[in-house]
């Protein structure tokens, strides 16, 4: 269950949308998690969203390792 509700895209500026459909288009494939939050500040939600897409999906190390280096990064 979230903590917070998905956003209404209706009530969206068009730099929220924007944000919202970028996500939506690419691997994570929905907006969950701290997107739900973030995505009140549009400019700060895209640039979050890129610098984790590049660390998460687009890493040399190979998805296992990746998750790995997330999980002790978190714990950290």
């Amino acid at each position: 269950m979230n903590r917070l509700s998905p956003p209404d895209l209706d009530q969206m500026t068009p730099r929220q949308r924007a944000v919202h459909d970028a996500i939506v288009a690419g691997p994570r494939g929905s907006v969950r998690g701290p997107f739900l939050a973030w995505i009140a500040n549009p400019e700060m939600a895209d640039r979050a969203q890129k610098l984790g897409e590049y660390f998460r999906f687009e890493t040399s190390i190979g998805p296992e390792l990746a998750e790995i280096a997330i999980l002790v990064t978190g714990a950290h």
